[in-house]
């Protein structure tokens, strides 16, 4: 699989923000892990997940029923922290097909 550079700048741009939630929801449900989470919270994890979606195509989609929390049933932090890692995997494993098949997703180049 070979990405323009546009898909792989998206593909970065979701990469970093799953991680940025992984992260920030992994600290919350370390400490409480059955506690919900905000509309706010969700309304950006959704978001996240929606873009990485479009990303991931169905090949890599890691829940193939699954589309979004609903807002009026918010998540746990622990059910977030599982969900949002799936997404985390197969992000990182399009990453490594597509690198692995036509090297660096761009190449860096010197600034002037």
């Amino acid at each position: 699989m070979s990405l323009s550079r546009e898909n792989a700048e998206r593909l970065e741009k979701v990469i970093g923000q799953v991680e940025g939630l992984y992260e920030e929801l992994s600290l919350l449900s370390k400490k409480n892990p059955s506690d919900l989470l905000n509309t706010f919270k969700v309304g950006l994890l959704n978001s996240a997940i929606a873009s990485a979606d479009v990303v991931l195509g169905a090949e890599y989609k890691p829940v193939a029923d699954f589309t979004s929390f609903e807002q009026d049933m918010p998540p746990s932090t622990s059910d977030a922290v599982f969900v949002i890692s799936q997404y985390r995997n197969e992000l990182e494993r399009l990453r490594l097909v597509c690198s692995l098949k036509s090297g660096p997703l761009f190449e860096l180049v010197p600034a002037s």
